[in-house]
């Protein structure tokens, strides 16, 4: 998480044999660019590079097997590299700093996925030997999250203190380890390993319950009115569609002339044709059906016209034929194919 300037990184990827997919990211966008660096010349090519903030890291993405929190610290192991430390550190700084771990402790938790089959892993690590930024951080993430302490497989090291001065931690974190210039000629180095046996957060769940047990009540007697008006909204939505269904019945009763009330063919549209007048203007050799409720229709010839019911106007098509219209017709001027013969009806429309 806090990978700059990439030693840690191109170790890593040399470990995994330039395999898998391995994700190095630092806050500092200059920093990061010596991780860039390191990557190319080492010829590391499965590495993706990232400069967030890295408290924010579970918003962006979630599930990786193992994660290394080498957090940014006071520096007081490294004295000897960098004697400044002594005169521009106070005890702010190195709360500040301890604040700080605990947050990227507690986004690195939960960046793992505890469910991997091959990790569930957080290694965190200082190069200080202060408690307030080793061990008093790791107990802060032991109560937090569901982790637990397990051995670092390093078989050097002094163990990591379960009480110092005023400040009691868990028993488990004597399996940290404390590593000291004086004693193993090495910078002053913390180091502890956690293993994720759960992905939900301690407290989170409870709170949903209470916040659910204390406005259940309220949600209930909500939904219950809610039901209720969706209910009424349904029969009146029934009742108007059976109004609707009602009166179209009715309308097409008398289109075919029944009555509305039983649905019987009504006395004046009784037998095989209507009472309606019939145009004595039909086409010649134009004949009639009668249909099974009484209605007369008229015919078609030759397809040239669509048959209508008595009463309404004729909608005239002239086909290939020249069309075959009725005597007392009005044809549209330029409607109707002219024969090309000679004679007295030149030019005129033909009549049947």
């Amino acid at each position: 998480m806090c990978s700059a300037p990439g030693g840690k990184t191109t170790y890593i990827a040399d470990l995994m044999r330039n395999t898998g997919m391995l994700f190095a990211n630092d806050a500092n966008k200059e920093h990061v660019q010596a991780v860039v660096g390191n990557v190319h010349r080492m010829g590391i090519t499965n590495t993706v590079i990232s400069d967030v903030d890295g408290r924010r890291l579970p918003e962006i993405m979630k599930g990786f097997d193992r994660v290394l929190l080498d957090a940014p610290c006071s520096g007081s192991g490294v004295i000897s590299k960098d004697p400044e430390v002594k005169v521009t550190k106070d005890e702010a700084d190195i709360l500040r700093c301890s604040q700080l771990q605990k947050e990227l402790l507690l986004a690195a938790i939960d960046c793992c996925n505890a469910k991997s089959k091959t990790g569930g892993y957080v290694v965190y690590s200082t190069c200080s030997v202060l408690v307030e930024e080793n061990e008093w951080v790791v107990d802060y993430a032991l109560k937090k999250r569901n982790v637990k302490l397990v051995p670092t497989g390093l078989d050097f090291g002094k163990d990591g203190f379960t009480n110092f001065e005023k400040h009691r931690f868990h028993p488990s974190l004597k399996q940290t380890k404390r590593f000291y210039p004086h004693t193993h000629n090495l910078d002053g180095f913390f180091v502890s390993k956690l293993k994720k046996f759960s992905n939900t957060i301690p407290g989170m769940e409870e709170k949903k319950e209470d916040k659910l047990g204390e406005f259940g009540g309220f949600f209930e007697a909500e939904n219950s009115t809610v039901k209720a008006e969706a209910d009424s909204t349904e029969a009146d939505v029934n009742k108007s569609e059976n109004k609707q269904t009602v009166n179209k019945d009715q309308k097409t009763s008398i289109n075919k002339g029944l009555s509305p009330s039983n649905k019987q063919p009504s006395p004046s549209n009784i037998g095989p044709f209507s009472r309606k007048p019939i145009n004595n203007s039909s086409a010649k050799g134009a004949h009639f059906s009668v249909s099974p409720e009484g209605d007369s229709i008229e015919g078609q010839q030759n397809k040239g016209w669509k048959g209508k019911k008595f009463g309404q106007k004729k909608k005239w098509n002239n086909n290939k034929n020249g069309g075959g219209g009725a005597a007392g017709a009005k044809f549209k001027p330029g409607k109707f194919k002219r024969f090309k013969s000679g004679g007295k009806d030149k030019g005129k429309g033909r009549n049947a």
